[in-house]
This record gives C-alpha cells, structure tokens and sequence, in this order.
C-alpha cells in the first residue's frame, strides 16, 4: 500500500466564490489522480476512497528536481496525446465512466487523437456524445451549449476542445467534468472550471485531472502548481496552490525560472 501511496495521489480542493449578486456559489473540489503501470497492476478499484501520499514528500522531492532537469528535453518533445486506446489514461477513464451514476458530464481535451479515442470509448459506455470544435463560430458554440444545459438526457457529455470551451461560454448543466490532456498554463484549467462553477450553478462542482507519472505530464503539474503559489501571493482569494512556495527547494523554483517550458499555442491543428 505504502508503493501505491506514492504512485497515486488524490487532491481535494475546496473553495466558495462569489458570483455578480455576491450569493455563495457551491463548493468546488478537484481531485488528480497520479496513474501508472503498476497502479493498472494494483487495480484501479476504490481509487477515490484512498490516502494516498503528496509528491511532495520530503523524500520524493529530491527526486523530482533530479528527474525533471534530466528529462527536460525529453519531456519537452514529447507534448503530444497520451490517451491511444490502450493508454493507462484511457483505462481510467473508461473505468472512470462505468463506475459513474447517471449525470451529464463535459470532458475537455486539446489534442484531436484524445478527441478521436475519448468518443469512442464514451459510445461504447453508453452516453450520447455532443462535440465543441475550433471550426465553430461563437454563436453555435453558444447554441451547442444551451441545447446541452437544458437537455433532460441523462448519459450526456459535451466533449470540447478546452481552448473552443474554456471562455465565454456558461456550462452549468454539468457539475462535474475531465481534463484528459494538460495544459503548461493553469489559468486554462482554470477558465474552463469556471464554464461550470459559475452564477447558474446549484450543485457542487467535481473536476477529474488525470496524471500521468514518468510522462511530460510531471513536468506540467510542477509547472502549474509553482504558478498557483505565486497567484497566492497576488490574489489570496485564489485556490491554494497544493505545495507552498516556502516548501519548494531554492534550487527547484530556479530552475523552473530558468527554464520556461514551450507554448500551448500550438494552432488549430490541434483544437
């Protein structure tokens, strides 16, 4: 148990925000799950109920600042779709499905292969698939939106490109949702949490950030909770950051100063 403690990891989030008439919003909780071969080995069932161990133990986090400059270039290289049909992520996520009652759901993706398996792996389960894409323009954006707010359908998911769905448009019809690709900013996770936590919504909001461990995914998590540390600085009101900035190694904080990582514009081939 102690191994699969450090191989997965389950962070609760929560926090009230406050919309235009100041009425308290429900709460929010995100929850990373931290996903590996031997996690496949170990069996995926009862997941959620575990205590399972931070990254940032004292002794793990040597480690990291080890294996992350080593694998910076690697890493780097490597920003492309995790999720192949048999991927570690997919089996999650299939498994993610089969053990959820009914309730619309919105996944956001940013990569067309992760469009292409998470579909079908979303037929196969039984829900009816609506699709956001960058060749859109606003209003059927809007109109795809509303149709999936005010649709009575159970097994329902709005599938969207994070970038397409993340701004401007108000989801509420769902209460929870999947990043199944990550992204360098986490101001773009951010935005597209708040298409569902925002004025409208009247159930508590989950959001499920699959990660995948030995994979650039590392790199991105590191990355956008360093970010999170230094928002909390500027806007207390923000959601904590899981690891302090006063907790991070000098030597760490340095070297993601140093070395920025590449952009997420990466064009429309990608949305």
């Amino acid at each position: 148990m102690d191994k699969l403690r450090k191989l997965c990891e389950i962070w609760s989030l929560r926090r009230l925000n406050d919309n235009v008439g100041n009425e308290p919003l429900p709460p929010i909780t995100v929850k990373v799950f931290w996903l590996s071969n031997q996690l496949l080995m170990d069996g995926l069932e009862g997941i959620e109920d575990r205590t399972l161990l931070s990254w940032n133990q004292k002794q793990s986090i040597g480690e990291w600042l080890n294996e992350i400059i080593a694998k910076k270039n690697w890493y780097q290289k490597q920003w492309k779709s995790l999720c192949s049909k048999d991927s570690i992520k997919m089996k999650w996520f299939r498994y993610f499905l089969q053990g959820r009652s009914q309730g619309k759901l919105v996944v956001f993706r940013h990569f067309h292969r992760t469009d292409a398996v998470a579909e079908a792996i979303l037929v196969q389960e039984g829900f009816t698939v609506q699709k956001l894409s960058a060749d859109m323009s606003m209003s059927e954006r809007a109109q795809y939106a509303q149709k999936f707010n005010e649709s009575t359908e159970e097994s329902l998911c709005l599938l969207a490109s994070i970038k397409v769905a993340g701004e401007g448009l108000s989801l509420t019809g769902s209460c929870v949702c999947v990043f199944l690709d990550l992204m360098w900013n986490p101001s773009v996770h951010a935005q597209a949490m708040a298409r569902l936590h925002r004025t409208g919504q009247t159930q508590p909001v989950t959001v499920y950030m699959p990660v995948t461990l030995r994979t650039y995914e590392q790199e991105i998590w590191v990355r956008q909770n360093a970010k999170r540390g230094y928002m909390n600085l500027m806007y207390p009101r923000e959601p904590p950051a899981e690891l302090a900035l006063s907790e991070y190694p000098p030597e760490l904080l340095q070297w993601l100063k140093d070395n920025p990582p590449p952009s997420d514009d990466f064009g429309s081939e990608y949305e």
